[in-house]
């Protein structure tokens, strides 16, 4: 069984309004990490936040196509060494998105 503490801290601090305004249907956690996904960018459709040695945040954002059957993955960013209250601010200049109202 998982411990999904460190997800669900992560989703604490992202906010529930901030995943509705990214559209996020599906969310995946582990241990150290949350990922989900992000229907609103049009630059990045996946995000990681993982939790470092540090107690900080480190986050990837890709771009997930597929194409005849194939699937490509491209990595466009990674944002290392962010604080919690800082991770909807790297996400917003990540996706392009604004996430407060």
């Amino acid at each position: 069984m998982t411990d999904m503490t460190v997800a669900n801290t992560i989703a604490q601090q992202i906010g529930r309004r901030a995943f509705v305004m990214m559209g996020t249907r599906h969310k995946l956690g582990d241990d150290r990490s949350l990922t989900f996904d992000c229907r609103g960018s049009r630059t990045v459709n996946k995000i990681r936040v993982e939790l470092n040695s540090l107690d900080l945040y480190d986050l990837t954002f890709w771009k997930v196509t597929r194409r005849n059957g194939e699937f490509k993955v491209k990595v466009v960013e990674k944002v290392e060494g962010v604080y919690f209250d800082g991770l909807r601010d790297v996400i917003e200049r990540g996706t392009g998105l604004c996430l407060n109202l």
